[in-house]
């Protein structure tokens, strides 16, 4: 955080290193937003990529149930019912107006699980075999653990930076946070 030379690393690679909190407490908020931007710009994409892998994971698990005899219906009817999300309550509560929305752009592609997320893995399914359906099955589970793993990571950054700012906050650093962010007070 504290180098005046430009950093190179991907997003999440400055984001991951050991040392991207290692000024938190000298950083002017400016700064501290930014950090925490990039950390929420980084939780929507893996947010968005993990959900995509588990989709992916529940319609092969529902492939192999079709193919145990769990289920007559083809996979096509059973899709609905295998993506409709299930009313989980949630361990955090996230500020919408806050939290960036994940759109898959120019970058979307070049990391493993944008690759496995978007693959046509899903249009061979019916032609693949147990083994490979297996196999296959496997490797989208190890991607969705390590993009969670991931996500974690940004996710305790993202608290730090944020307990940080409402520190600040709450010790009357109040005028220092709104001039750096003018537009929050109009």
């Amino acid at each position: 955080m504290g180098s005046d030379t430009p950093d190179k690393r991907r997003r999440i690679d400055r984001i991951a290193a050991e040392d991207f909190l290692a000024d938190i407490a000298s950083a002017d908020p400016a700064t501290l937003r930014v950090l925490r931007d990039d950390c929420r710009e980084e939780e929507a994409r893996f947010s968005y990529n993990r959900r995509l892998l588990q989709g992916r994971i529940d319609i092969f698990n529902a492939e192999i149930d079709r193919r145990a005899g769990k289920s007559t219906e083809s996979l096509i009817d059973l899709l609905p019912r295998i993506l409709a999300d299930d009313p989980a309550p949630r361990s955090s509560v996230v500020d919408s107006r806050n939290a960036p929305v994940y759109e898959p752009g120019e970058e979307a592609g070049r990391r493993s699980d944008d690759r496995m997320a978007a693959d046509a893995m899903l249009s061979r399914l019916p032609d693949m075999t147990d083994e490979e359906l297996a196999a296959e099955l496997a490797e989208i589970r190890e991607e969705e653990r390590r993009v969670s793993e991931l996500r974690r990571v940004v996710l305790e950054k993202l608290d730090a930076l944020q307990a940080e700012l409402v520190k600040r906050y709450r010790d009357g650093g109040i005028d220092d946070i709104v001039a750096a962010h003018p537009a929050d007070s109009e």
